[in-house]
């Protein structure tokens, strides 16, 4: 089951994040999510950032960031707890997004990935738009083709 985060939701945020990012700990550029606490969680989750998580039989095994930005969604932390991997909940949780993007009328949506997850992202339509040296990090851009349409009444 997919559902809105809350600030509530923000240790079990931090819990997924980290077990799921933690494998960049060593990289030459390591993730910024583990920057993240339960605290820094549940302020952005007060603010303007959005989640949704994936429930499965009562515990969060899907988490997915985002932030409406100039008419844009931008979104982080998309993650999957190891044992769910290959499931398709990252796909889902996807899914749902550009549905809520859509619903706000949202044309484009952004994240930055690292290379060995580009492929996937690829695989859902992405294309890369930029490459950071200082993260190591590639930009990629989808644009949603089944925008809300406006209906006038006469």
């Amino acid at each position: 089951m997919i559902r809105p985060a809350t600030a509530a939701d923000a240790h079990e945020l931090y819990i997924m994040i980290q077990q799921s990012f933690k494998k960049y700990e060593k990289a030459n550029v390591p993730a910024s999510a583990l920057t993240e606490t339960t605290a820094s969680l549940e302020k952005k989750l007060s603010t303007t950032f959005h989640a949704f998580l994936y429930v499965s039989n009562g515990h969060v095994v899907g988490v997915c960031m985002y932030q409406f930005i100039n008419d844009a969604c931008h979104f982080h932390r998309l993650c999957v707890d190891s044992q769910y991997q290959g499931k398709g909940i990252s796909k889902k949780l996807l899914q749902q997004l550009e549905a809520c993007a859509i619903e706000e009328g949202i044309k484009e949506l952004y994240c930055e990935s690292r290379f060995s997850n580009c492929s996937y992202y690829l695989q859902q339509n992405y294309t890369i738009t930029h490459y950071n040296e200082a993260t190591s990090l590639y930009q990629l851009k989808k644009i949603l083709t089944n925008t809300k349409k406006a209906w006038q009444c006469a």
